[in-house]
């Protein structure tokens, strides 16, 4: 059997088993409710999200959405969104060079993650309502959280910028009126020297005013080692975060609340293992530029509501800064073992944002209800990026990898590429969303929103080995977008605890521009002279228009039309909840890394159309007099770019630039820079992607939790065990196997609480990956540079004990 029929069986396997354990959660359930005279078991605990800009309870919301509570992510030890992989039916959560979070649900997410200061992210984040501007916060340490949903399926009308997949909402404990002085305080040690410490305090200082502080102290040693620099930890952790809260309501139907919080991570920068790496083991790597990574941001948000008889006025204005300093081997191995460096000695990242939303709901319960908006964002963001190279000779001295201060007007010899960029983004939106009611049965929703965007590249490259040439100019790129997207749902109630929804949405995200400034704008297009100025002395002769798509200075925005049908369900006297949704994707201009038929030259281009389907399921179970807890989910998806597209490989056209880049021959970095041979090359390896899947969706993910609380002399005992299956997939759109298959992996948690009788204390003992699973979270191509491709593997084995108490 070949290793593709193997994974298929492996795949359907899995699924299989999992639908055999859906199956077999029910059939307990339907035993008990017949027993005579037997005890009822305690109702499935009610979840109410905000989803919908409103608090209602989950199973009523009209969209496929998931909460995961805090203490849930905690016995998961969920410590970041990538730890999040397999909770969620369709979300996969994938880390790409070492620093970016790449959030994808149902084959959408973010194929720019390298451009991420000129691109969106597809999958909206917000903290607390407050928009998260820039996906490198994403990489924050999750702290005080009350829960997290998500939001599956494209938010064409409250969310709107950014959700073209969905959206994911943090919720954190807030401030509150109500009781006295509360609180708690953990303590977590651990294999890997693991500490973590946590701290929440609500302390109402008056019937008017409440206070909620709360601070996360968190640290682990390396869980990878580096073969030729002893004693210098990867993949390490050590990091502070604080947040306050002020809720002050001088009336029963006013109320402000102010927060903010701060995060600073200062360590070793996650370990980007070469696929070529001569080390076996999948936690060291032989590497000898030591990677740095040091992140501080704030998010501050003031919100205001005045609640009316007949409406309710929000506003959340929302101060956003983030500072990102980061190095990093982007050979991914060692000058004694490829007689070369490539290694970016800065890559820092700086930004603003200041968005405000203001919204008006109906507050009646008559047969209309509505929501009205507005959405503003300003940010100014900055790069400055500088990679030094060499090739044979002496290995590189500390020197040689210094940044001058001096580096754009006297860049050094071996400074391959620079690069400082900054951008000016605008957007405006305006939405509006009606629900009616024509029955107790039966309701229709209507909703839109106009976006528009503009955005403004101002930025320059240089490098030593061009010696100052035609590259130290700086450029000015500028593009707008004015897209307008909706949603449209209609739902049944043909029982109080059953739901059947369609919908019909579309959701965006903003186009932009390329920062370089040789990209080919398509010369040969009809129209369009075969000899253009950047070709000095190259005459063509052939000027027939090719189906290829060049890199184009900019890119268009990515627009999602989904269709989607579902059922919610809650069964047996509210002891078992399950819900099923389907889904069909028409997806537009997916914006992903392009090569390009000028050498050196690339960007960001689009995919003109791909199509993703796919079905899920979640069940959650609670009986056996309120002991027993059984939690699954499944999903199965698959996806196709359509027609036959062309584009190209930057792995492969650098291999033909390299294999043709002597002083003067067809590829020269600077001699015959434009040469038309070399750009015949290149063409003929463009390579046809029609029919190749998404990137980074799994084609099968699930998981499966059980625990039951027993008990004991002196308290309950409770454990708990948890399997997590996440899929193969592809980590681009080439589906190169050696470069881009990412394989599959399944783990095993375990997890065992302790609350003793009458007491405010609570112990935990939890063994996370308890196979010691080499799980490849993601596989990155980086398409400058050297093109070295690595993996990022998830934590290896951990064993932790918590103490907590809560007053």
């Amino acid at each position: 059997m070949s290793e593709r029929s193997h994974r298929h069986f492996r795949e359907m396997l899995f699924s299989s088993t999992m639908c055999a354990a859906l199956a077999v959660m029910v059939v307990p359930v339907q035993a008990q409710t017949v027993a005579a005279n037997g005890p009822a078991a305690a109702p499935v605990e009610e979840v109410t999200v905000t989803a919908e800009r409103r608090t209602e309870d989950i199973q009523k919301a009209t969209i496929a959405i998931t909460a995961i509570s805090g203490d849930e992510l905690q016995k998961s030890d969920v410590v970041q969104l990538a730890d999040i992989n397999g909770l969620v039916p369709s979300l996969s959560v994938a880390r790409s060079a070492g620093f970016e979070t790449i959030v994808t649900v149902r084959g959408i997410g973010d194929e720019t993650p390298e451009n991420s200061l000129t691109t969106s992210p597809g999958i909206a984040t917000y903290i607390d309502g407050a928009y998260v501007a820039n996906s490198i916060t994403l990489d924050e340490t999750l702290f005080d959280v009350d829960h997290v949903e998500v939001l599956r399926g494209p938010q064409g009308a409250l969310y709107g910028e950014s959700a073209t997949g969905g959206a994911v909402l943090l919720v954190t404990k807030q401030a509150s009126l109500d009781g006295g002085t509360s609180g708690d305080v953990s303590a977590s040690y651990g294999t890997y020297n693991l500490n973590q410490e946590d701290f929440d305090l609500n302390v109402p200082v008056s019937d008017t005013l409440a206070v909620h502080f709360a601070g996360q102290y968190y640290s682990h040693d390396g869980f990878t080692k580096d073969a030729l620099e002893p004693g210098v930890p990867l993949d390490n952790a050590n990091s502070l975060a604080g947040k306050i809260d002020i809720l002050w309501q001088p009336t029963s139907n006013f109320s402000v609340k102010l927060g903010t919080e701060s995060y600073h991570a200062y360590q070793n920068a996650a370990a980007q293992k070469s696929i070529d790496d001569p080390n076996s083991s999948p936690w060291v790597v032989s590497q000898d530029f030591v990677p740095k990574f040091d992140m501080a941001t704030n998010l501050t948000h003031l919100t205001a509501e005045w609640d009316q008889p007949w409406f309710l006025i929000k506003s959340t204005t929302t101060y956003q800064w983030l500072a990102n300093v980061q190095g990093e081997d982007s050979s991914r191995s060692a000058f004694s073992l490829i007689d070369a460096y490539d290694d970016v000695a800065a890559w820092d990242t700086s930004l603003v944002n200041y968005n405000e939303e203001f919204d008006i709901q109906s507050n009646n319960s008559s047969a209309l209800q509505w929501d009205v908006g507005t959405f503003l964002l300003s940010q100014k963001s900055s790069q400055f990026v500088a990679e030094f190279e060499g090739f044979g000779g002496s290995p590189p001295t500390p020197a040689d990898l210094t940044v001058p201060p001096n580096i754009v007007t006297n860049p050094p010899a071996n400074l391959a590429y620079g690069n400082i960029t900054e951008v000016d983004r605008k957007s405006w939106a305006v939405f509006a969303q009606a629900t009616y009611h024509f029955t107790n049965q039966l309701s229709a929703t209507l909703g839109g929103r106009e976006n528009a965007d503009t955005s403004t590249d101002n930025g320059i490259n240089f490098s030593g080995a061009v010696g100052g040439g035609p590259s130290m100019t700086p450029y000015t790129h500028s593009t707008s977008d004015h897209v307008p997207t909706f949603s449209a749902v209609l739902d049944y109630n043909p029982e109080p605890d059953n739901l059947l929804y369609v919908s019909a949405n579309r959701g965006y995200k903003p186009g932009g521009v390329n920062g370089d400034t040789t990209q080919a704008f398509n010369p040969f297009a009809p129209g369009v002279t075969c000899t253009p100025a950047y070709y000095p002395g190259e005459p063509r002769s052939d000027c027939n228009p090719l189906i290829l798509y060049i890199t184009p200075n900019a890119f268009k925005p990515e627009v999602n039309t989904a269709f989607e049908v579902g059922s919610k369900n809650t069964f047996l006297d509210d002891h078992l909840t399950a819900d099923f949704a389907g889904f069909y994707y028409i997806y537009q201009d997916m914006q992903y890394i392009d090569d390009d038929p000028v050498p050196f030259a690339n960007g960001i281009t689009n995919i003109p159309s791909t199509h993703i389907w796919g079905g899920e399921a979640e069940v959650k179970y609670l009986g056996m007099d309120d002991h027993l807890h059984l939690d699954a989910n499944l999903s199965l998806e698959n996806g196709s770019i359509e027609n036959n597209f062309k584009t190209l490989d930057s792995t492969t056209v650098n291999a033909i630039e390299a294999a043709n880049a002597a002083a003067f021959g067809p590829c020269a970095f600077y001699g015959q820079y434009y040469n038309a041979y070399c750009w015949a090359d290149v063409m003929a390896a463009a390579r046809d992607v029609g029919g190749n899947p998404p990137a980074k969706m799994p084609s099968v993910l699930g998981s499966f939790a059980a625990s039951y609380d027993f008990d004991v002399p002196y308290g309950v005992l409770t454990p708990r065990f948890e399997y997590i299956y996440r899929g193969a997939y592809w980590a681009r759109i080439f589906d190169e196997p050696t470069l881009d298959r990412v394989p599959a992996y399944g783990l095993i948690n375990l997890n065992l609480d302790f609350v003793p009788t009458n007491s405010n204390f609570e112990l935990s003992i939890k063994a996370t990956n308890v196979g010691n699973v080499a799980g490849v979270n993601n596989q990155y191509t980086d398409p400058y540079g050297t093109d070295t491709t690595s993996r990022q593997y998830i934590p290896p084995r951990q064993v932790i004990g918590t103490v907590s108490y809560k007053f």
